[in-house]
């Protein structure tokens, strides 16, 4: 009879701790499971709040990166230089880059200057009150409102799943599963850390605009040859003496048939003045 009671008395115990034993491992199943569903969830999660945001488009703040291109034709360079100087700080602007080039012909000034974009189109006249002439002056807007947007939403979304590991890092007990959840944690911390840095990208593009100018001074230059030893000088007078004498051949080269005729003529002219003597010799 004791036997009997002490059995009734163990298997409810035995069978509560099995169901417990059962139901952590269940627990760590659906943990495992949950982590590789986390994505989907939180990515279509994100997707409806997308749909909502696009629904209210006046709600979005225009994002636009302003470009200018100027190209100008200046009197003098160094003054226009030193007038674009100040007008840069005057704008509280700054020169990401600066490169000049001179030849015989044309000085040459290039130049890339950041200024925030409200004050962008104010400097760019500015900087056309230094020119003497306007090539061109052209300015572009892009619009990366939807690139902002999309960038922010896949951002907030990343962070999301990011969170849903690190909860589920804190629970997991297997070396495995450790292995596995840090894994997917350095790829998604990665590509959070891209769309961050490009998000900073274009922050800073909208924010300051840039100005690429180019800005010239044409040059007339005459070159002047050095001056001349004395010996040099008697070295070209006697090669131009040379070459004279040889023009002078070549040239009586030309007039061979003159030659001929006068011969002729000279010869016939001689024959009769000898003639004419010899007569008035006899007569004598």
């Amino acid at each position: 009879m004791k036997k009997i009671l002490y059995f009734l008395f163990i298997m409810p115990v035995a069978i509560a701790c099995n169901k417990s034993t059962e139901g952590d491992i269940a627990a760590d199943s659906y943990d495992i499971e949950m982590m590789e569903s986390v994505p989907e969830k939180i990515y279509a999660a994100g997707a409806a709040k997308d749909v909502r945001f696009a629904s209210n488009p006046q709600q979005i703040e225009r994002k636009v990166i302003k470009t200018a291109n100027l190209n100008i034709q200046v009197a003098n360079l160094d003054s226009a230089k030193t007038n674009i100087d100040r007008i840069v700080r005057e704008y509280n602007a700054y020169v990401s880059a600066d490169n000049r080039d001179n030849n015989n012909y044309r000085f040459t000034l290039n130049m890339t200057i950041r200024v925030q974009q409200d004050q962008m189109e104010k400097m760019v006249q500015k900087i056309e009150e230094q020119a003497s002439y306007v090539h061109y002056n052209n300015i572009n807007a892009q619009d990366v409102t939807e690139e902002f947007v999309d960038l922010n939403i896949r951002l907030k979304n990343k962070k999301a799943v990011e969170e849903q590991y690190v909860k589920l890092l804190q629970r997991a007990n297997k070396v495995e599963d450790i292995l596995k959840i840090e894994n997917e944690l350095r790829v998604i911390r990665e590509e959070i850390e891209a769309k961050e840095g490009r998000l900073k990208y274009l922050e800073s593009q909208v924010t300051m605009s840039t100005i690429h100018l180019t800005a010239y001074q044409d040059v007339y230059h005459v070159e002047r040859a050095p001056a001349k030893s004395f010996l040099l000088k008697i070295g070209d007078g006697l090669s131009g003496g040379w070459d004279l004498l040889k023009n002078i051949v070549v040239g009586l080269a030309y007039i061979w048939p003159i030659w001929i005729v006068g011969g002729l003529l000279t010869f016939m002219a001689v024959k009769r003045i000898r003639r004419y003597r010899m007569k008035r010799t006899k007569v004598v």
